[in-house]
């Protein structure tokens, strides 16, 4: 039988009903079509908006021990079992609240509330099991005693697992409209300064939990890293724990990295 999306619409319906295809199987198949697209997307969506991933209190044990690139859904199931009620709705109404308009839309194409929930829960749970976990070597070796410690937290802290695509794409946005022709120094303060302020306004009590459990998790780390990388994170995790005013400071150098993430995003979705 060929495939339903290559039978012509006045052709006999593959199921054998005698009737054209039009007439019998084609609105079915579209609504297939809508619902699989619709749970793909609530599937997908915490892979590109962090702060609606599960985090933080005793999940971090488990999502440390069953971190991994490509989950399966056993493992997600298991982990869905360890959320309570609060949780879960704290999910779905990250979800929500986001997009208010595209959830009701999805929720109508996935079949119902309860389907587009259970699908956007365990989503958002197998994204929280795909975030990076061990800082990249590379800009572990890019470490300096000297440097700032929120300069140096954020290179040990993927931009990513605290910043959404659509924050990153609003501040690449604005960082564009800049006027090149200032002279390198102002361009480069007021390229420093269009970022904090991004930051700023976006910046959310959602954002300073999310930042804390991130440097919880890179605390934990600490004794797998070479010593002196171990020595100089440390000290900075201190240092963050200890100045409130710093967890702005290092969201703001974390929304700048997450750049090169979204340039890598779109050319990917351009190809």
């Amino acid at each position: 039988m060929p495939p339903m999306a290559l039978v012509p619409r006045n052709a006999p319906c593959p199921c054998g009903s005698g009737l054209k295809y039009k007439r019998c199987c084609l609105d079915r198949e579209r609504e297939l079509a809508r619902r699989a697209a619709a749970l793909e997307v609530l599937g997908g969506l915490a892979s590109l908006f962090p702060l609606m991933r599960p985090s933080g209190g005793e999940l971090e044990e488990w999502l440390a021990a069953h971190a991994t690139p490509d989950p399966d859904p056993e493992t997600i199931d298991a982990g869905i079992a360890l959320l309570s009620p609060a949780e879960r709705r704290a999910i779905v109404d990250a979800h929500r609240t986001q997009y208010p308009g595209v959830w009701q839309s999805l929720v109508d194409d996935a079949g119902g509330v309860e389907t587009a929930e259970e699908s956007a829960v365990a989503g958002a749970l197998g994204a929280a099991l795909r975030e990076t976990r061990t800082p990249d070597h590379l800009a572990i070796q890019l470490l300096q005693d000297e440097d700032d410690p929120a300069e140096q937290l954020a290179l040990a802290i993927d931009a990513t697992d605290l910043w959404s695509i659509q924050e990153a794409a609003a501040l690449d946005e604005v960082l564009a409209s800049l006027d090149s022709d200032l002279d390198d120094d102002l361009y480069e303060r007021v390229w420093i300064a269009t970022i904090e302020h991004i930051a700023a306004r976006f910046w959310t009590d959602a954002h300073e939990r999310r930042l804390d459990v991130l440097v919880g998790r890179l605390r934990r780390q600490l004794r797998e890293l070479p010593p002196s990388a171990g020595e100089i994170l440390g000290r900075a995790c201190g240092a963050y724990e200890n100045d409130p005013a710093m967890r702005e400071r290092l969201g703001a150098l974390l929304l700048s990295d997450t750049l090169g993430p979204l340039l890598r995003l779109a050319l990917s979705a351009a190809a």
